[in-house]
């Protein structure tokens, strides 16, 4: 009986950190986006043309309208915050079990993961400092960022961070997984 090997020709996990951190400016603006678009502009134009059906049958349903669609719209509004951060989050995650699962050269591995590293890092820093910029503009999307998205305002402002230590942890991570000799003391091999 042949074995699957899971962890075969894992080889461009390494870059990984650089597409999280493109990802994550992008899927933040476009959730913030969503929400104050559907929060300030659609459900009330939506509330709005709902009023003509106060007399339905000739019931009231006015009170029972403006129920549901209260509820509708705190409970689609609510969820996009801490559906963005858990998205970044396990995106980060996903990154480090990727680098224990890549199977290439150790020299190889090495320094093309410090090279990834550093132009993550270089990325990280204007992209935090863009959504920075953004948070401080004072406008309506500016509050909506930094008042409904605290968790993915935190991992954006803190960007640079994020990365350096998802870097490291990644490189240990990719240190430790790649498979040894097994002469030289045993390793991980499948």
């Amino acid at each position: 009986m042949r074995k699957i090997n899971l962890k075969k020709n894992k080889k461009g996990a390494i870059t990984d950190i650089i597409m999280w951190v493109i990802i994550s400016i992008v899927f933040v603006i476009f959730m913030a986006l969503l929400y104050y678009a559907f929060g300030t502009k659609v459900f009330p134009a939506l509330k709005e043309g709902f009023k003509s059906f106060q007399n339905v049958n000739g019931k009231n349903v006015t009170n029972m309208t403006n129920y549901v669609m209260d509820s509708a719209i705190k409970g689609m509004t609510d969820s996009f915050g801490w559906i963005t951060f858990g998205v970044l989050f396990v995106m980060a995650i996903n990154i480090l079990l990727g680098c224990f699962l890549v199977r290439i050269h150790p020299a190889v591995a090495f320094t093309i993961y410090i090279l990834v590293g550093l132009a993550a890092f270089v990325v990280s820093v204007p992209v935090s400092n863009g959504y920075e910029t953004i948070i401080n503009s004072g406008s309506e999307f500016a509050s909506v960022l930094s008042t409904e998205f605290k968790g993915a305002s935190f991992i954006m402002l803190h960007l640079p961070i994020w990365v350096t230590v998802i870097f490291f942890t990644g490189l240990i991570l990719l240190l430790a997984g790649i498979p040894k000799d097994e002469g030289a003391g045993g390793g991980i091999t499948a």
